[in-house]
């Protein structure tokens, strides 16, 4: 009787399993001087036709951007490389809905003579790297939360502002994701954003606090900031 002999199937299912995979990310250099980068994090398109990761070439380099097609088609491409050197690449990135773009953060310290600023951008890049990215927004000293709108025409970013009465203040902005026109700022000087906000086709909703004249109150807005309108009644005293 024939008897099976297990660790000889170890080598045949190895070599059918890994035949079929491939290597995305470039190669790193090895170097003991000079150890090898890594790749710390990845987002797939929507449609799982490219895969965008942020990687370190090597221990002393920038960690930058890159984007490859899922089947290892064509070779990877840097999404970040015309970025300047003194910006730090985030790891929080988005890939809009409609696959065209890799929305992301940069971080930069400015040294003055005395003191330095901290200072974040928003950029957006095409997924393919057909061109340059495309600087949207300077977001102040801290890092923004953003979204993409359903059809990936817009960002809608949350950012502190200073406030010489308040100290800080949140504000919402919206931006074409083309940056053909400056951000549109959709919270007025009596909102105080409650939580976060919620993008639902062409409209962003978002909570605001209760203040001595009014309660707390509900508010949907289109992207472009043009139409405005108060879902509950922020009465004195009384809550969503």
């Amino acid at each position: 009787m024939a008897r099976w002999i297990p660790w000889l199937l170890v080598p045949l299912f190895l070599s059918s399993t890994f035949a079929q995979s491939r290597k995305l990310n470039l190669p790193f250099p090895v170097d003991p001087a000079q150890p090898g980068g890594s790749v710390s994090t990845f987002e797939v398109a929507p449609d799982a036709s490219r895969i965008v990761y942020l990687a370190r070439e090597a221990a002393d380099a920038r960690a930058e951007l890159y984007s490859r097609p899922v089947d290892g088609s064509q070779a990877s491409v840097r999404l970040t490389g015309a970025i300047p050197s003194a910006e730090k690449i985030d790891h929080v990135f988005e890939i809009s809905p409609d696959n065209k773009r890799v929305f992301f953060v940069t971080a930069e310290t400015i040294e003055e003579e005395y003191s330095s600023t901290d200072r974040a951008r928003l950029y957006a890049a095409p997924i393919d790297g057909d061109s340059v990215p495309k600087a949207l927004a300077d977001v102040g000293p801290l890092e923004p939360r953003f979204s993409v709108s359903p059809d990936g025409a817009w960002l809608v970013y949350l950012v502190l502002i200073e406030d010489h009465e308040e100290g800080y203040r949140t504000e919402l902005f919206s931006v074409p994701a083309d940056g053909h026109r400056e951000p549109v700022r959709l919270t007025s000087d009596a909102d105080f954003i409650e939580g976060g906000f919620r993008l639902t086709g062409d409209r962003v909703l978002f909570g605001i606090a209760a203040t001595a004249s009014a309660g707390e109150g509900l508010i949907s807005i289109d992207l472009d900031g043009t139409d405005r309108a108060v879902l509950n009644t922020p009465l004195a005293g009384r809550t969503v």
